[in-house]
């Protein structure tokens, strides 16, 4: 395999695990570090170069500065940037955390430089939202699972807490109670959740949004339990990898602590959908000799899932210290109700956003392409913006003289004028699944090929243009003399970048590439009405029913040779 490359000059490391080979050591820098795909012969302000398919072209930045603190961020990579088995957006690294980056990881060591915890101050009830932007909990996933003691941990199933509120909530009266009476203490138990559950169900149906969910029900988790931290962490349910989302903290705390997380605890609640309670942490030998248990003085720990019929959203970890009480089975029950009552929730709010993206996604999609055309990309959407190669048709379309008609007429009638014509020309665009890439002042950019090709692009592109002169013509018919104009069109075909393209806060779909000029440059050379084809649309189509007539060889600029052209007159 090919090994990694690296530009700049040292400050700190990444011990790099190569897939299937040794460890490589690469330098970092003071300042910015960034980390994408190795693209031979194409140079992306990329510092450190991986080889690998599922590595963004710039994936992952890291800024280093002079004290040694290092801050890691997602540059939206496609497969996504893990630090210590976790998916993170920004995070501030701490020594010997491993970065996930494709199929590598890549170990922080700072050499030489000071690794001092920040300033964070002091905070009362924190709640820290990790979204994309927002700095991610320092959370540690202890590695010697076959070391905790099961003998010691108790497991609930989720189904056996909840069956006696499975019937609607009936809680069940004894047949005899007395003051003495086990059937009592659970009858209250039982009362008291069905209180927590029913202004749980009132403060989460007041929730907004996604994220006002999550912490409206980190609210109820610490009113109801003495804990000192906690965590809200998703599942990705295509990758299966744990995505932080809501970390608490509870008052004199600071957020840069470490939220400790057993694997083997969290993927039995996961697995096996049970709430999983370490009523002593320090008298479990396993957990006892993990350091960040020691020096964090973690008491008890708690780790419920949050699912909802068969689909597993994640889980809710917390822990207490030697200073608040340690958690009881009642607490875990507690605990357990209110995550199945808020699994419900949190299952439709992601719903009803996936809907959003959904609706937000056709209404940009709108924009280029007919109705048919995005069907076809909804069932796919994921693929639709992805940046590729494809060889296309270009049709470019202009009004001739549009200069000397707005000096003529006021803005408002310049105005009303153009959104007829573009309706007009749009639509027959989209007649023949074109995709409509842009409207440049008074021209149309339209594209035959993309998202989805077709042999008869070339004479797709040539009925489209025919079309738009026949609409124009009708549309001048219907308006005085003095409100009539003309176009012409210009038509190439050929290999272009085809995708979302742009920067980080405006993308667009169009394409790019040499094609494209040649297209305008054509339309260019056009007269008023008349429709010139490249002859590498020509030579795809000239065999067909269209009446294709030579032009003089003429100099298109960027050129060396004259390029014969053809005047689209009709079909046979």
């Amino acid at each position: 395999m090919a090994s990694p490359t690296f530009q700049k000059s040292p400050s700190a490391k990444l011990v790099i695990m190569e897939p299937g080979s040794a460890k490589t050591e690469l330098s970092i820098s003071i300042g910015s570090n960034v980390i994408g795909r190795r693209i031979e012969g194409n140079r992306l302000n990329v510092d450190i170069e991986l080889p690998g398919t599922n590595i963004s072209r710039r994936h992952v930045r890291l800024e280093l500065d002079k004290t040694g603190r290092c801050e890691l961020v997602d540059l939206e990579s496609k497969n996504g940037t893990y630090v210590n088995g976790l998916r993170a957006e920004t995070v501030s690294l701490t020594p010997n955390d491993i970065i996930g980056v494709g199929n590598y990881k890549l170990q922080f060591v700072p050499v030489g430089l000071g690794m001092s915890a920040p300033d964070t101050g002091d905070f009362a009830l924190k709640s820290a939202s990790l979204s994309a932007g927002d700095a991610s909990p320092l959370i540690e996933l202890t590695d010697n699972d076959a070391s905790i003691d099961m003998q010691k941990t108790i497991l609930r199933p989720v189904a056996e807490i909840m069956r006696p509120f499975a019937a609607g909530g009936a809680v069940g009266l004894p047949e005899e109670l007395t003051a003495e009476s086990p059937k009592v203490s659970l009858l209250t138990k039982r009362t008291r959740m069905l209180s927590v559950l029913y202004k749980a169900s009132k403060a989460l149906i007041s929730a907004v949004s996604l994220d006002d969910l999550l912490e409206t029900v980190m609210d109820l988790v610490f009113e109801n339990v003495d804990a000192k931290r906690g965590v809200m962490v998703f599942v990705d349910e295509e990758t299966g990898e744990w995505i932080p989302k809501k970390a608490r903290y509870v008052d004199g705390e600071k957020t840069h602590e470490k939220i400790v997380i057993s694997k083997s605890i969290a993927g039995i609640a996961l697995k096996e959908k049970k709430a999983v309670l370490i009523t002593d942490a320090l008298l479990d030998p396993g957990l006892k000799r993990q350091e960040s248990i020691r020096m964090l003085g973690i008491r008890s720990a708690m780790c419920v899932p949050v699912s909802h019929l068969d689909n597993m959203l994640g889980f809710i970890y917390l822990d207490t210290s030697e200073k608040f009480r340690r958690f009881t089975q009642d607490d875990l029950d507690m605990i357990t109700a209110l995550s199945a009552h808020a699994a419900m929730a949190i299952s439709q709010a992601q719903l009803n956003d996936k809907l959003r993206e959904q609706e937000n996604f056709r209404r940009q999609m709108a924009r280029y392409h007919s109705p048919a055309v995005i069907d076809r990309i909804m069932q796919r959407p994921e693929n639709a913006l992805e940046v590729h190669e494809a060889y296309v048709t270009i049709l470019f379309s202009d009004i001739t003289d549009f200069t000397v008609f707005c000096d003529r007429h006021e803005p408002a009638v310049v105005r009303s004028m153009l959104n007829e014509y573009f309706s007009e020309m749009t639509e027959v665009i989209f007649k023949r699944e074109g995709t409509l890439d842009k409207y440049i002042a008074d021209e149309i950019l339209a594209v035959f090929g993309v998202p989805f090709s077709h042999d008869d692009d070339p004479e797709r592109a040539l009925l489209t243009a025919l079309e738009m002169r026949e609409a124009l013509s009708k549309l001048n018919a219907r308006r005085p003399l003095e409100m009539r104009f003309q176009a012409k069109i210009g038509i190439n075909s050929g290999k272009v970048l085809v995708g979302d393209i742009g920067c980080l806060k405006r993308m667009d779909y169009t394409i790019l590439g040499a094609p494209v000029n040649t297209a305008k440059r054509i339309e260019t050379t056009a007269k008023p009405d008349q429709i010139l084809v490249g002859p590498s649309t020509y030579n795809k189509i000239s065999d067909k029913v269209f009446d294709l007539r030579p032009t003089k060889a003429i100099p298109l600029k960027g050129r060396s040779t004259p390029v014969q052209l053809y005047e689209l007159i009709g079909i046979r």
